[in-house]
């Protein structure tokens, strides 16, 4: 049982990495990511709405575009993407 809990606890771990790295990866793109992040917003799943949303607010002014589709979020059924939209929202029109 310990292993499997252990083996359990590296996978986790695994995948916070690697969505860590994607996240680094995508904001070091910056504008060139936006149109992809944007399309994760309309995602049915809460939890990649809100990360395209925190990714979006990590890029910053240069996800400009990005202002309409956001201002929707606002109203998102999920409240982790609704706040998550308005920080990406004050961060990008500053």
């Amino acid at each position: 049982q310990q292993q499997s809990e252990d083996e359990i606890a590296d996978r986790i771990r695994d995948g916070m990495i690697l969505e860590a790295e994607a996240a680094n990866t995508l904001m070091a793109l910056g504008a060139e990511a936006v149109p992809e992040l944007m399309k994760g917003l309309d995602n049915p799943n809460p939890l990649v709405r809100r990360w395209a949303a925190n990714i979006l607010a990590g890029i910053g002014p240069d996800a400009q575009q990005a202002l309409p589709v956001l201002t929707e979020a606002l109203s998102d059924s999920d409240a982790g993407v609704r706040a998550a939209a308005r920080a990406a929202v004050d961060e990008i029109a500053g």
